[in-house]
């Protein structure tokens, strides 16, 4: 299942290319830049939920919605928002990649902190979890960011892999402040089945160091139990 999750981060995170010309997609010129684009506001989210992965898990997600965000994007690969992202690319030391032969990050960055994410439920889960609780301590969270491959001078702290995607409980993730998420896609894992089958309410939400919060509420999921 692990690997399952990765897989899809991996896929919805890289696949952006295949739908381009081959103009936009090809290796040369170079770009001095690794990212792809930015987003400064996270109301760009369309929630998800992977009814195939029930048998075994529950699975959210959040995908990146292009027609509700504000994109700043890399010359490379449009001409939108250019004066905006080369002031990030600098702000972020994103500025000398200058590679042509090799796959730059293809997924869009948030140009902020990501300081925390909580997911609740609207009813019991289980007798920890009472209804209107964080099931934080339930959650494995899968993304990527870009941010320890820039700051390695481009270079990989996994071979075979600039930007890895992870797969960790939500607890740990909590404890680091992400510089740079990954905001193509970014996957929930409930790791446990509730005592009692229901149709539960699930949301996320999402605190950013510049203060603002973004929730995502989902629609009713029917979960069967243990």
């Amino acid at each position: 299942m692990r690997n399952l999750i990765l897989s899809l981060l991996v896929i919805l995170t890289f696949s952006q290319c295949k739908n381009e010309s081959n103009n936009n997609c090809s290796l040369a010129p170079p770009t001095k830049y690794f990212i792809r684009g930015y987003v400064k506001s996270l109301d760009i989210f369309d929630c998800i939920y992977d009814k195939e992965l029930q048998k075994d898990t529950s699975v959210l997600g959040l995908s990146i919605n292009p027609s509700k965000a504000k994109l700043y994007y890399n010359p490379k690969y449009s001409k939108e928002g250019n004066v905006e992202f080369e002031r990030l690319a600098k702000l972020y030391n994103d500025i000398s990649f200058n590679d042509s032969g090799s796959f730059a990050y293809n997924s869009i960055c948030l140009a902020d902190t990501v300081t925390n994410i909580d997911i609740s439920v609207n009813k019991k889960y289980n007798k920890e979890h009472p209804a209107n609780s964080k099931i934080n301590d339930l959650i494995k969270i899968a993304y990527s960011y870009p941010k320890e491959y820039i700051d390695n001078n481009y270079k990989p702290k996994r071979k075979g892999y600039k930007v890895s995607a992870k797969y960790i409980p939500l607890t740990e993730f909590n404890k680091k402040n992400k510089i740079l998420l990954g905001v193509g896609y970014i996957g929930f894992t409930i790791t446990e089945k509730p005592t009692e089958t229901n149709d539960f309410v699930f949301t996320v939400t999402i605190t950013l160091k510049s203060g603002k919060t973004y929730s995502y509420t989902y629609d009713p999921i029917r979960i069967e139990k243990k």
